[in-house]
């Protein structure tokens, strides 16, 4: 977070940092598996529930109930996933426990959604880009086959993975500085 915030950082801080962070994000962790594994279980109870009106209702009114439900249950997790983006970059940057951490995220987002939902569509889209034109490279390596085509695959793959990271890092470095920037919008005089 210091780095992002355009100031020094040290690999000592960076350690002690992370040491300190560790439980919080490790116990975060364990929360959002809990979280995903009740949701798997509500889709498993949704889908027993479909398989009883299986013989009751109409296919028609079934494939309506089933595309509504899917459709509902997409935006419900897409809203969800906006809502906890900053979940751990609230850990770490406000050294805050899992369940208040949680609570910052969805405070973080509030009236801000659209934005943050931006955010990651852009990011979303470049790795979709970086990714498709180093597949599209690889595809073509293949296509070439001999020595050219193995060095154009293999290099299309690296310099993809590498890409892949760095943007991986300027996708986190840019939550922080989204987080800390509505943090900061959100505690000033006057903001709603």
């Amino acid at each position: 977070v210091p780095r992002v915030r355009g100031e020094p950082v040290t690999l000592s801080a960076f350690w002690t940092t992370a040491t300190r962070m560790f439980r919080p994000l490790f116990a975060a962790s364990w929360l959002a598996a809990a979280m995903y594994i009740g949701l798997w279980l509500a889709i498993v109870v949704a889908l027993l529930l479909f398989g009883l009106l299986a013989d009751v209702l109409p296919d028609w009114l079934l494939g309506v109930l089933g595309v509504v439900a899917l459709l509902a249950v997409a935006a419900a997790l897409i809203w969800l996933g906006i809502r906890l983006w900053f979940w751990f970059v609230a850990i770490v940057a406000d050294r805050l426990g899992p369940v208040k951490g949680l609570g910052a995220s969805f405070r973080g987002t509030r009236g801000h959604w659209w934005r943050v939902f931006g955010l990651i569509a852009v990011m979303v889209l470049i790795f979709l880009v970086v990714g498709g034109l180093a597949q599209v490279l690889a595809g073509l390596g293949e296509r070439m086959g001999g020595t050219g085509g193995t060095v154009l695959g293999v290099t299309a793959n690296l310099v993809g993975f590498v890409a892949n990271i760095y943007l991986g890092f300027v996708l986190t470095a840019a939550s922080i500085r989204f987080y800390e920037d509505l943090k900061s919008t959100s505690s000033s005089p006057g903001a709603a």
